[in-house]
């Protein structure tokens, strides 16, 4: 059939839209293809009146049973006995045993729709969903190869939690600037004065603050901008993230920092010259620091000349490594996929909030150098140097909260 592109539409738009631009919609008749298909279909070759020949038969149903139809070619029904109001006879036949049961594998239905993030403050993860049911498995067919559910992190921005700080406000929330004059942090909106250089407007609106350190005179070149957080109680490990700005022809330099509470500093980050125009994130891991106070520092050097503004926004805190990507949940046997126990902490388990549990984990291998580990029996914490087979004995269903239960792994991979 031919239709217009904006047939049956109640409101005058298009209810047809081409694909990779081929032509839809004319009326100038039926294509070759249009005649060699109706003409296969409905015998037209044939004069007269009658019926068509008949078509194959369908795949089996669940009751065993397979149909095929053939078309009368009168528009009396009176001249095809048997024929239906729609000019159609169905004839149906038992399959037979081999047909009938033949293995059929399963094949994934379509995910369903990304859950809601799982905090409404900072870092959580969010879900979605699939079955084997398009169709299912029957007669010894294989079940779907692949995992039937997914994860991913998703982060709602916030400053719920007190030691995250987006600036909008014009606030310098916790962090304190040092007292440079001629070059140190400041708040800004819009653009900064000097054209080809800094950010446009601040990363997330645009219309908000942001931070920067402006690198026209008075500044020098060499002159250090610093920027000083509060004084955090020890950790086991957190992942600081923040956007930046380093666009300039001359730009400088930026790094993070973290200062124990001797003063002893020690590098975790750094970028160098003109990274571009837009936001970055950056991200650091902030470790070994499980028995000092510690505060983290920005510092960033002027570059040569005056096209150097470096900016910072959106600066957040969560309780894990950095970089921790789920990798789903997996069947394991004696012969451990993932082969080292890196801790056992299933006297520590807040089954009101497990994750807990996988942050422990996550710090704990994070320290001991692990590319992958894994939460199984809601608390054993097992880990892999290397690459490894992590997925050797197949996907499962048996994880819950980002752990698994008995013998099924929770896999997770260090990307940093």
């Amino acid at each position: 059939m031919h239709y217009g592109i904006q047939s049956f539409s109640k409101n005058n738009k298009d209810t047809i839209r081409a694909i990779s631009g081929a032509n839809i919609g004319q009326r100038d008749g039926f294509s070759k293809t249009d005649i060699i298909k109706l003409n296969s279909l409905y015998n037209c070759h044939l004069r007269g009146v009658g019926w068509s020949a008949w078509s194959g038969f369908s795949p089996c149903t669940k009751d065993c049973k397979k149909k095929r139809q053939r078309y009368c070619f009168s528009s009396k029904l009176e001249d095809c006995p048997g024929v239906s109001s729609h000019g159609v006879e169905t004839q149906y036949s038992p399959c037979s045993t081999d047909d009938c049961y033949a293995p059929i594998d399963g094949h994934w239905g379509r995910w369903s729709s990304w859950s809601g993030c799982s905090k409404n403050c900072s870092m959580g993860f969010r879900s979605r969903t699939r079955t084997c049911t398009d169709p299912s498995p029957l007669h010894s067919g294989k079940y779907c190869t692949g995992i039937a559910k997914e994860q991913q992190d998703c982060f709602v921005k916030s400053t719920c939690k007190p030691d995250n700080c987006e600036f909008t406000s014009g606030s310098y929330c916790h962090w304190v600037r040092n007292r440079n004059l001629n070059y140190h942090w400041q708040t800004h909106k819009g653009e900064t004065k000097t054209p080809a250089t800094g950010p446009n407007g601040d990363h997330t609106s645009g219309l908000d603050y942001y931070i920067y350190a402006e690198a026209s005179v008075p500044a020098t070149p060499n002159d250090i901008a610093l920027l000083t957080s509060k004084q955090f109680p020890p950790s086991q490990c957190r992942c600081m993230t923040w956007y930046y700005s380093m666009y300039g022809k001359t730009m400088g330099e930026l790094s993070v920092y973290i200062k124990d509470d001797r003063g002893s500093r020690r590098k975790l980050w750094s970028k160098k010259g003109d990274q571009g125009s837009k936001w970055i994130s950056g991200e650091a891991t902030i470790s070994n620091v499980s028995s000092t106070d510690y505060q983290v520092e920005f510092e960033a050097i002027r570059g040569p000349s005056y096209h150097a503004d470096i900016a910072l926004d959106d600066i957040y805190f969560r309780e894990t490594p950095c970089g921790a990507e789920r990798l789903g949940c997996f069947n394991d046997r004696y012969g451990r996929a993932l082969p080292d126990l890196i801790v056992n902490l299933r006297d520590k388990i807040d089954w009101h909030d497990m994750q807990k549990t996988v942050r422990e984990c996550a710090c704990t291998a994070h320290e001991q150098g692990y590319k992958y580990f894994a939460v199984q029996f809601y608390g054993e914490c097992w880990g892999s140097r290397d690459f490894i087979a992590y997925d050797k004995y197949g996907a499962s269903d048996d994880c819950v909260s980002g752990v698994g239960k008995d013998f099924t792994n929770f896999v997770y991979k260090f990307t940093d």
